[in-house]
């Protein structure tokens, strides 16, 4: 027979549990997605000497001619989705750095890009994780336990590497 006290005390220490594994498995999905776009994006800059001067730059409908503004290097559901500011109970923030490069010919003429960028993600709340994440070109992920969104490289930069 089941003691009701018994089953009390191991929902107790079970739960705790489990919110920590949720929370670890959504921090890690979320450092995936941040190294697809830091990926995507050496991708983008190898073909064009320049990175993507906006996150839908990266994604595109399949298919169709590669270019600077649909690069395809990235799934367009993911681009759209994190390219919205939230997506999977995280706040994602793309900031492009330095001056803007605005080719005036070639494949890219009248896309502008930018020489570098910064990729952070931030929970939306506890349950999500406890620690923000960035990248930048170097695709060196950092983590924050203050839960801060660096919107430059030597920002980003700074914070412990994972």
């Amino acid at each position: 027979m089941i003691n009701p006290g018994e089953s009390r005390v191991t929902i107790v220490i079970a739960i705790p549990s489990f919110l920590r594994a949720r929370a670890t498995a959504s921090e890690t999905s979320t450092v995936g997605t941040i190294k697809a776009v830091a990926t995507a994006n050496a991708m983008y800059s190898n073909q064009f000497q320049m990175f993507a001067g906006t996150l839908g730059a990266l994604g595109g409908t399949a298919g169709t001619t590669a270019t600077c503004a649909a690069f395809q290097s990235m799934d367009n559901n993911t681009i759209l989705a994190v390219s919205s500011g939230t997506f999977k109970g995280w706040t994602f923030t793309y900031t492009p750095t330095g001056t803007a490069i605005a080719p005036t010919s070639g494949p890219c003429s009248g896309v502008s890009g930018n020489p570098g960028f910064v990729i952070s993600a931030v929970p939306l709340n506890p349950s999500n994780g406890s620690r923000s994440f960035c990248t930048d070109e170097s695709n060196t992920v950092h983590a924050d336990s203050a839960l801060s969104a660096p919107a430059t490289e030597a920002a980003c930069e700074t914070l412990p590497t994972l």
